[in-house]
């Protein structure tokens, strides 16, 4: 089996690592969190590129395991067969 969705997935880490920091960052300092990300406060730009960034990442991963998952599981039930 092929190891380019594990890898594509651990390249969105750092990604997620900083969203968790910035997040507890902000609960840390008492700002009210209901007023991130709201058109009065919003989000800085760095955050809603990694959010989207490892979104994507981890979903494109996500769907690489699968295919090549399938694909394993098709190849070796023709040699059996």
């Amino acid at each position: 089996m092929r190891k380019r969705g594990g890898i594509l997935i651990l390249f969105a880490m750092p990604a997620w690592v900083y969203i968790g920091r910035f997040w507890s960052r902000v609960h840390a300092c008492g700002f009210d969190c209901y007023e991130m990300g709201s058109v009065a406060m919003p989000l800085p730009t760095i955050v809603r590129v990694a959010t989207t960034f490892a979104t994507f990442a981890t979903l494109a991963g996500l769907v690489l395991l699968m295919l090549d998952l399938v694909r394993s599981i098709k190849g070796s039930y023709r040699i059996y067969r």
